[in-house]
């Protein structure tokens, strides 16, 4: 059986915060919320790249794949690919 003493420790997940409170009585929706948490970094990560998604995954601490994948999954707006740089 796999344990969280052997992940890395790049991969060990952070304490759940205090201020998440109870669970409300009529429930959640899991997926939503999730999805609107990655959509929020996903944006912000791109928006402190000036777009360029490369850099934007390496920030995220994800691969370029990785968030080609995210983005096409939440629907972003394809528009205009923006371009990326090479590093």
């Amino acid at each position: 059986m796999i344990g969280a003493i052997d992940l890395p420790e790049a991969r060990k997940t952070q304490p759940v915060p205090e201020n998440f409170g109870a669970v409300p009585a009529d429930g959640i929706d899991l997926d939503r919320l999730l999805a609107d948490v990655e959509r929020g970094w996903v944006l912000r990560a791109l928006e402190h790249t000036g777009g360029v998604r490369k850099r934007a995954a390496t920030a995220l601490g994800i691969s370029f794949r990785s968030l080609c994948y995210r983005l096409a999954k939440l629907e972003f707006d394809k528009g205009d690919e923006p371009v990326d740089e090479l590093e």
